[in-house]
């Protein structure tokens, strides 16, 4: 009897074994959160196992790109038929010269123009018929263009066109070039001259070309050219410069159709002209100027020179401006109360904090602001006339001529320092900047002779003169001169200082000199003896438009205030190109009353300064450039 177990057992072997059934064991109970977790821990198991046996599918292959898949037919065959394969493909993926390419296709064409210029020994392009070379080079020309690519001329005189079509095609890659180059005059009478059938893409470049060239110049292309066809495209442009409103450009593109209606463009509307259709009738617009206190006198010219170009806008019975004096309500204040009357176009304010408040609030409809501030807001044009333009030009002038020494006159005034930070800046970042030759600041009338002697190295000569003389013991009869290294002056003076200038250049001998000036220095001042002198940045010249004539005869005040008028007046261009639909396709820039105007990054507007030589008492158009090619 064993003391374990109940019932006996046989002590045959030395493992007992039982003789009969055992009861069964009473069961475990497992508790409900550890049976939870066997089970999830099985099902795991199952999982990981059935997709360890489970095949593995390979990845996705890339699909081949168009150019790959091209590159990859032509391979097997011989070289000269392969040549024709990727040259066929090429022709198939380049759109017509006047059209842009679309970005895959042009990819596409680029890799076929690579593999048919590479080869064994030999591009493979060479062993193609000579009947097809000038698809070849047109279609290489073409890509290259499409590209954004400057090609060189001779590319271009390798195509020997043998047919009206391969005419057309080599006048079109020309004015591919004039485009990339900046020649749009150029350009416009290429696209012209190829045009032969009325087609809306070819006529939307030709618009793109001919609203880019110099109105100016327009009047006299009109009269110089060489079809009917050329000479109404450059008509039709002058008329949209001229029209100071969105509404005026309708009219003028209507009148004009109805006199051109066998013209290309009537019978098919480039879409930059034709959006002119969906233009506002009228605009409520709400003009933001101090009319009292200190500056009463700048914002009253401002509203002189706008007011004057909203009347010859031709408003209809939609159109409506308001005007708000922002010295008594504030510019903030001002703004809100325009908007909640429903004004569309905000024009103004003009102080350089007030702007940045309305920045700040943001804008919550398009805004002029007529000064510039560090920062920006959406729907916020920032238009200044800042003297830091008129220094940037007379750097460039200077960097145009490669003048080597410049004579630098100031006067004791922020806008005279400030232009003159900005000139030293541009002059410095020129590739040969010239020495400059401090001539320091003319304090007043009286010190300008001797602000030029010292610049020009007279004192100095004198002092030489006086010291060889005491060493040689007599008196010395020769004049103290002039150095005569110096290639130029530069004053950025105000209008007292300048008509002392010219006097003192005379006393000198220095009258020859090139004298640069900007707009500052002639405020007021009589041309009768500034022969010669550069001017930068003065207002409507070295044309004078109908509206100065207007203004002059209407308001009376000095030059500062015909400046201001010329501002308001450009304010009103820029207000009416900023909200129309489509204004960046229709006229890219503004020519206007205080220079070329451009809206840039950020709605900063650029201002290119038109340049003026006095000649005999007025204004003549004058270029740097002149000045290189004269010597």
């Amino acid at each position: 009897m064993s003391a374990r177990l109940p019932m006996g057992v046989a002590t045959t072997y030395s493992r007992p074994v039982l003789s009969f059934a055992m009861k069964a064991p009473c069961p475990v109970v497992l508790p409900a959160g550890v049976l939870l977790v066997r089970i999830v821990v099985h099902l795991v198991l199952a999982v990981v196992l059935w997709s360890c046996a489970a095949p593995v599918a390979p990845p996705p292959e890339r699909p081949l790109s168009d150019a790959e898949r091209l590159l990859a037919q032509g391979a097997s065959l011989a070289p000269a038929a392969r040549a024709e394969f990727y040259l066929d493909a090429l022709l198939e993926r380049l759109p017509p010269p006047q059209i842009n390419a679309n970005p895959e296709r042009l990819a596409a064409a680029r890799q076929l123009v690579a593999r048919l210029e590479e080869g064994d020994g030999e591009p493979l392009h060479l062993t193609l018929p000579p009947a097809r070379r000038f698809e070849w080079l047109s279609a290489a020309l073409r890509t290259a263009l499409a590209g954004g690519e400057v090609v060189a001329e001779e590319r271009l005189a390798e195509l020997e066109p043998d047919s009206r079509e391969q005419l057309r095609q080599v006048m079109l890659l020309r004015a591919a070039l004039s485009e990339r180059l900046g020649d749009h005059e150029g350009a416009a009478k290429l696209l012209i001259a190829a045009s032969t059938t009325p087609n809306v893409a070819m006529n939307e470049r030709i618009w793109r070309s001919v609203a880019r060239v110099d109105p100016r110049h327009l009047t006299l292309l009109a009269s110089r050219a060489t079809s009917q066809q050329e000479g109404a495209w450059w008509s039709l442009a002058l008329t949209q410069y001229e029209a100071l409103s969105t509404r005026k450009r309708l009219e003028a593109w209507r009148d004009w159709r109805e006199t051109h209606r066998e013209h290309m463009a009537s019978q098919a509307p480039p879409p930059a002209l034709e959006a002119l259709q969906s233009a506002p009738r009228g605009i409520r617009i709400a003009l933001l100027v101090p009319l009292s206190g200190p500056l009463a006198s700048a914002g009253q010219a401002i509203r002189d020179g706008f007011t004057a170009a909203y009347l010859m806008a031709g408003p209809g019975a939609e159109d409506s401006l308001a005007v708000v004096d922002t010295a008594l309500h504030g510019a903030v204040d001002a703004y809100r109360r325009a908007v909640a009357r429903g004004a569309e176009l905000v024009v103004g304010p003009l102080r350089k904090e007030a702007v940045a408040a309305i920045a700040a609030l943001p804008p919550s409809v398009p805004t002029v602001a007529l000064n510039a501030i560090d920062g920006r807001g959406p729907r916020l044009v920032q238009l200044a006339y800042a003297i830091e333009d008129e220094a940037t030009a007379i750097a460039q002038a200077i960097g145009t001529a490669e003048l080597e020494r410049v004579l630098l006159l100031g006067v004791s005034a922020p806008w005279s320092e400030r232009a003159e930070e900005r000139l030293r800046a541009e002059l410095g970042a020129l590739v040969r900047p010239p020495e400059i030759i401090d001539g320091g600041e003319v304090a007043g009338v009286r010190s300008v002779t001797g602000a030029v002697g010292e610049g020009l190295g007279v004192a100095a000569s004198q002092a030489r003169r006086e010291e060889l003389g005491r060493l040689l013991r007599r008196e010395l009869a020769f004049a103290p001169w002039q150095r005569d290294d110096i290639d130029a002056i530069v004053a950025l003076v105000g209008a007292a200082q300048m008509t002392a200038l010219t006097p003192a250049l005379d006393f000198h001998s220095a009258r020859d000199l090139p004298l640069y000036v900007p707009s500052t220095a002639l405020r007021g001042v009589g041309l009768g003896r500034l022969r010669g002198v550069r001017a930068c940045g003065v207002p409507w010249q070295p044309r004078e438009p109908a509206i100065a004539g207007t203004l002059r005869r209407s308001f009376s005040g000095t030059a500062t205030v015909a400046a201001l008028q010329a501002l308001g007046v450009d304010a009103f261009r820029v207000g009416h190109r900023f909200v129309q639909p489509g204004r960046s396709a229709l006229l890219p820039v503004v020519f206007g009353s205080t220079g070329i105007l451009t809206i840039g990054a950020h709605l900063r507007v650029a201002r290119e300064v038109q340049w003026s030589r006095i000649v005999n008492g007025r204004f003549e158009p004058w270029s740097p450039e002149l000045d290189v090619a004269q010597r």
